[in-house]
């Protein structure tokens, strides 16, 4: 199973992520790699087949420097085990990076509509598809990153259940003077009702309690007055 981290903070990221992948090396995976955004709005992508330390290994002597990315352990499932099919990928104009844990059923037929609009794939990953389709509903619909990556799941056929996909970005914003995208946006496809569900349970469980902490209060009340009265009646 993939894992995935993400940072945004005023630390480096580099070692807080890789830290969180070796946390992740317990679930099994074949490659893992990292994005990074330094200050400058610069995104590096290294990646490794293998396991986190060949990763380090490849990524020693580079610039690391970056208070904002993402980070990925892949478990192949779409394309052999390899640095090219490792995350993270990044778009046709290398300004989005992506991780992905799940599977695109329908990432074949999204690749070959992509390839027609004159996108191109280096890797054999349904997950390149991705953000792929996210720069393409940047350009297609001249909308913003922020606001193009909710578009997406309306066109993926996911797997059952909540696959997970954080993406950084570093595309310049017409309202600000330096780069915006000093964010990672992360959610789950299908995962609404899930979300709902859980927060029913929290409410449930959250009233069950205050149920019981005023009954037990009421019980308390009421042996007080009894031993009250009692001592009232022998006194």
């Amino acid at each position: 199973m993939c894992g995935i981290v993400g940072y945004v903070g005023e630390r480096q990221a580099y070692p807080i992520l890789i830290k969180g992948l070796q946390r992740l090396e317990y679930r099994g995976y074949d490659s893992a790699g990292v994005a990074l955004i330094n200050d400058d709005g610069e995104m590096r992508i290294y990646k490794s087949k293998g396991k986190v330390k060949d990763l380090e290994e490849v990524a020693a002597g580079h610039n690391l420097s970056g208070c904002i990315g993402i980070a990925h352990t892949r478990w192949a499932t779409h394309g052999e085990p390899s640095d090219v099919n490792a995350h993270p990928h990044v778009s046709e104009n290398h300004k989005l990076a992506v991780i992905h844990n799940g599977i695109i059923e329908n990432y074949l037929s999204l690749k070959e509509e992509l390839t027609n609009q004159g996108y191109h794939f280096k890797s054999q990953t349904d997950t390149e598809v991705l953000v792929q389709l996210i720069q393409y509903m940047m350009d297609s619909h001249g909308v913003s990153f922020q606001e193009a990556v909710p578009l997406t799941p309306s066109r993926v056929s996911s797997q059952a259940g909540s696959p997970g996909l954080m993406v950084i970005s570093n595309c310049p914003s017409g309202f600000l003077s330096r780069y915006v995208p000093y964010m990672v946006l992360i959610f789950r496809f299908f995962s609404v009702v899930p979300g709902l569900v859980l927060v029913l349970v929290l409410v449930l469980v959250l009233v069950l309690v205050l149920v019981f902490v005023l009954v037990f209060v009421l019980v308390l009340v009421l042996v007080f007055v009894l031993v009250f009265v009692l001592v009232s009646a022998f006194s």
